[in-house]
Parts: C-alpha cells; structure tokens; sequence
C-alpha cells in the first residue's frame, strides 16, 4: 500500500509540474525517421488484410476512408515493438498527463491518396491490429499517440484491452506451476538455476510431445532409455523429479503457457550457451522458434491453450500504444541523478527498463546532474528496486557526437557517473549497435 500511495503521489507531482509533459524537450537523434516506413498500397473498394516486417497482421475492411477519389489508398506504417525502436523513434513511455507507462509495443498508420490526398477512417470502420510475440500483463491498455508542438509524442484517452479471459487462463497456469512446480524450479527469473534446470523458452529447446512425457514421468522417460531424460537426472545429483500422472495435456499445456509469457515478460534471452557444458541443449531448435513466438497452428493436446497476440481496433489513423500504467511493488522513493563527465553544446540522457519496457528521459537538474523526476521542486525519483535497466547520455560539442551507455541494477547506486566519449556512428547505427 505504501508503494503505491509514493508511486500516486510521483505521478501527482508529475502531472502538477508537468502540465501536458511541457518539460520534455524534443530529441536532436530521436525521432520517429529513424524508423522504417512500410508503404502499401490497397483497394479500397475490398477487404484487404496485411502483414508487416515483424509479422504484425493489419485487418482493414472495404470502404474504410473518407475522402477519396478512386478506389486506391496508400497506407503508411511504422513499428516499434522491441525497446531498441522504442529507443530509436524517441517514443517515451509516459503518458500526456506525465505518467509513466510500460509499453508492449507501438505502431502507427497513414494514409493518403495516390496524389498524396491525406485521408481519415469512418468511424465505423477502424483498422484490426494483431501483434504476434506478445504477453498478456494485468492493466494493458491502447493509447493514442499526441504531438506536441515540439514534435514529442505521449499518449492518452485510454482504453482497455479485452484480455480478461486470457489472463484468467493464466492466473489457472500460474497456480498449477506454484503448486506443482516452484518447490524446484525458480519461478520469478526463469533464466535462473534451482533444484532443477531453468524453465525460460524451454520450448525452444525441447520438442512439445518430449516436454509433456518429462513431466508426467521423468523416471519412466529415463527407464525408456531417452538420453537426454537420461543426462539431466544425473546433472542435477539424480534428483528424482515428482511424476505428476493426473495432470491432462490440457493442464500442462496452461502450465507452460504461463512459463511463456513469464519467459517473454522477464527477457529471458534464447541463449544456448548456458546450456554447452551441460545435457540442457547442444543448440537452439530452430525449427521451434516460429511457433514459439509467430502465429501459430494449435498442436496436439493445446485446444485450450490461448494465442500470444494482442488484438486492438485503431480508430484514428496515427500511433497506437499497448501499455499499461507503470505500478510495481519493488518502487520505493530514491534520491536519483546522472551525472555526466564532460561539457557538450547540447546533451540528452535517458533510462531504459528493459523487462518493463520503459523508455524515459532526464530533466537537466544542477550543474552535471540530471534527475527523472521531471520537477525542480521533487528530488525523489520512484523506479523498481533491483531492475535492470540502462543509463545511456548522447550529445554533441564542436560539431562531434559524444555517447555512452551504462547497464545498471536500478537501487544499488543513488548516482551514477557517465562519461560520454567521442563516436564516428550516426545515432541509428549507436542504438542497434549497443542492443
């Protein structure tokens, strides 16, 4: 209760001192040109259904704009699913009103006619959106993208995401995995080693049919000569793993739906090299990676399982954010600054959460520092205690381009020193190169 009167009371502050975010200043390296632009061009006069770089499926019905000529629309569209894009475009994850949000991704739409005619949706027509590789979390939300003058993009007027139904079916997992399953396997960091092996993507590692046979009966899979059962039971000391004989395919496929989106929300990398000197994995099954995270046919024994999309209907052609209000029981109140090493003509500094998707910026505070509290009058900073994030500073001096990245845990130190260095690579390059 006391985290979330501190996080309220931040969010007030912000919103006081912020009125309309009117603090943040626009980036001079990140906007929402470094990100592809994805052209189409589509008939009007029929249903049309396209899919993205990224696999984002775009469901648009006949007759949807208003304005227009002839039966030919040129649509316009951008992504920013993954941090680094988030990064890239200088889209914050904060909202109109000052308050901060985790994101599960962000898209935007254009259209115009073929002479470049700019053109709007009929209200009773918004364009279906559905992204693939995405999480279900409590409190996900749709944002509409605003424009300051200054060109920096929050969000607002939001609106829930139906997901209800998803998440109970989840909450069902995590209770069969706490009471089966968290006795020897850590639950709150899959990439973590317990009594057994880490559970995170361990569909990407395993064949569905082998995974169901291990956890019914690992000793029976063991006594039919498998070696890889085989291995892992003498690589954890010949701990015998419980058999769980009256769980149906049913209740095992929910289990390891919630291993899934925990997986996905904790970023557990898909790594094979933690399991090299061990029986876990000699390599990634690659072949298992598109049903992992794509679109996918149901497999056997999954007909209740669920798909990990998030489907939203955009009624306004212009960014589209899924986040939900940034509230975390790790938060408490810290006195927190950069500071940054050095004199620059002009300087920007950021930090990223990387789990929570949370991308901010500083606010110049005295002299080298820079704070996250967006007020001069509030010197306490509120951010999950023990998160990994990363502080990164960009600027320019004397016509030359200075950067520099720091990973962090967010708690262990209230200042953090960072010392940009002089660099040739343009902003884009910086970014991808340092995720």
């Amino acid at each position: 209760m006391k985290h979330q009167i501190t996080f309220w009371l931040f969010a007030i502050i912000l919103l006081a001192n912020c009125s309309e975010t009117s603090t943040i200043k626009s980036s001079e390296f990140l906007n929402t040109t470094n990100l592809e632009t994805q052209r189409f061009l589509i008939n009007n006069s029929s249903d049309t259904v396209l899919y993205s770089k990224s696999h984002i499926k775009i469901v648009i019905q006949k007759n949807s704009f208003e304005g227009i000529d002839d039966d030919f629309v040129k649509l316009e569209f951008k992504e920013a699913i993954e941090i680094e894009d988030i990064v890239l475009g200088g889209l914050f994850t904060i909202t109109t009103d000052g308050k901060p949000l985790e994101s599960n991704g962000m898209v935007f739409l254009n259209a115009t006619t073929r002479d470049l005619k700019p053109l709007k949706l009929k209200s009773e027509k918004p364009i279906e959106i559905t992204i693939p590789n995405a999480t279900y979390k409590e409190g996900l939300k749709i944002f509409n993208g605003r424009q300051a003058k200054n060109g920096v993009i929050t969000w607002e007027t939001p609106v829930d995401l139906d997901i209800k139904e998803e998440l109970d079916y989840l909450a069902g997992g995590k209770a069969l995995f706490q009471n089966n399953c968290a006795s020897c396997h850590y639950w709150k960091d899959f990439s973590k080693t317990s009594t057994g092996p880490p559970l995170g993507n361990i569909e990407i590692y395993r064949d569905w049919n082998w995974i169901v046979d291990f956890t019914r009966n690992s000793q029976a899979l063991i006594a039919s000569g498998d070696t890889t059962a085989t291995c892992l039971y003498n690589q954890y000391s010949k701990s015998v793993m419980t058999s769980f004989p009256n769980l149906s395919d049913g209740e095992i496929r929910q289990l390891y739906d919630f291993v899934k989106n925990e997986s996905m929300i904790q970023k557990v990398p898909i790594d094979s090299s933690r399991f090299d000197l061990t029986c876990d994995i000699s390599a990634i099954r690659n072949q298992n990676i598109q049903p992992f995270f794509g679109f996918r046919d149901t497999l056997k024994g999954e007909s209740n399982s669920i798909n990990f999309y998030n489907t939203f209907q955009q009624n306004e052609l212009s960014w589209a954010n899924i986040d939900r209000f940034y509230n975390d029981e790790r938060t408490e109140p810290r006195a927190f600054f950069v500071n940054v090493k050095g004199k620059y003509e002009h300087l920007e500094v950021y930090i990223i959460f990387h789990a929570e998707k949370m991308f901010l910026p500083a606010q110049w505070s005295d002299g080298n520092k820079y704070s996250f509290t967006h007020s001069s009058l509030e010197k306490m900073t509120t951010f999950p205690i023990g998160a990994k994030a990363t502080i990164f500073a960009i600027g320019k001096n004397k016509g030359k381009t200075y950067f520099k990245a720091k990973n962090i845990i967010y708690g262990d130190k209230d200042i953090i020193e960072i010392s940009p260095k002089p660099v040739k690579n343009n902003t884009p390059d910086l970014i991808k190169a340092y995720f």
